[in-house]
């Protein structure tokens, strides 16, 4: 008896593809974010001048990288890296602590989604101070982020819990 894999299925490919976009987008983000940085830095000690729109897009930028970082980690299994915990881990107790960790990441996924939904509410139009951008324009890129994982979460949670085909 041989175990193969089926072939990916479409929407696995779209997730796929979906992750390395949010990978890419991430390395330009940090450029942005670094560059912006040294611009900042050339600017007040050289011509001594600031400019809090420059911090303020590198903050947006930084903060949407680490976002978008979050489902191509848990994408790559960096989340559950406690190798001495997890790597003896065989059978029913490798299922059960798998299952434990994508419950647990669901639960706070949904519950981040639902506390910055409530908070936009109230807050959506608030203008961010040096650019004056809407919270809703600066925050995007974690709701992009947080939706991303939210997504490849389940897709998990349904392969975990789908029987492997195997053929003999």
């Amino acid at each position: 008896m041989t175990a193969t894999s089926p072939p990916p299925h479409v929407l696995t490919k779209i997730l796929r593809l979906w992750q390395q976009i949010l990978e890419a987008a991430s390395i330009i983000l940090l450029c942005g974010f670094v560059s912006c940085i040294f611009l900042q830095i050339v600017l007040r000690n050289f011509f001594n001048f600031g400019h809090a729109g420059i911090e303020e897009v590198a903050r947006m930028q930084f903060v949407t990288m680490v976002y978008f970082m979050i489902p191509v980690v848990f994408c790559e299994n960096g989340h559950l890296q406690i190798d001495m915990f997890t790597k003896p881990l065989k059978g029913w107790a490798a299922f059960a602590f798998q299952l434990f960790a994508l419950i647990a990441i669901l639960l706070f996924t949904i519950a981040f989604l639902r506390s910055d939904y409530l908070f936009m509410k109230k807050a959506w139009n608030v203008a961010t101070p040096a650019l004056a951008l809407p919270n809703i324009v600066f925050f995007a890129g974690p709701y992009v982020g947080m939706i991303s994982l939210l997504i490849f979460t389940i897709e998990r949670f349904v392969n975990l819990l789908r029987p492997q085909r195997r053929e003999e």
